[in-house]
């Protein structure tokens, strides 16, 4: 038979499975966005996963050329310095593409704290001008 939900007061089929899913009481905060901001917010965050993404293939390739380097026994020296150079191109890659992230997170972070700081102030102001006590 069905059971009720306490929070909603419906009855409802349980699933077949052992899984419990109860429904717990969320609250949201709204933040006041101009267009400007969330564009800029929603560019922020694609660019640090492009970025990430490119970090993590910067980095495989500078290992596997690493351990490559380290197991392999070349026997012609142009081949050993090429893929030595392939190393150090990977490396620079993943040493610049960590400093940007850590720029771009920076960044990200400082604009979100902004935002913030904005979103309350024109709060408060609205708060002020209807003539409710503002905390």
């Amino acid at each position: 038979m069905g059971e009720t939900n306490s929070t909603t007061g419906k009855i409802f089929n349980p699933p077949d499975s052992p899984i419990a899913q109860d429904l717990m009481p969320r609250r949201f905060r709204n933040w006041i966005l101009s267009d400007r901001e969330l564009s800029t917010l929603g560019f922020i965050s694609a660019l640090s996963t492009a970025l990430v993404a490119f970090l993590g293939i910067s980095a495989g390739a500078a290992l596997t050329l690493w351990v490559t380097l380290k197991t392999i026994a070349f026997t012609d020296p142009t081949s050993h310095s090429n893929y030595f150079a392939a190393f150090l191109v990977s490396l620079g890659f993943t040493v610049i593409l960590f400093a940007v992230s850590v720029i771009v997170l920076a960044a990200a972070f400082l604009d979100v704290r902004k935002i913030r700081r904005e979103s309350e102030q024109e709060k408060r102001q609205r708060d002020l001008l209807a003539g409710r006590e503002v905390n």
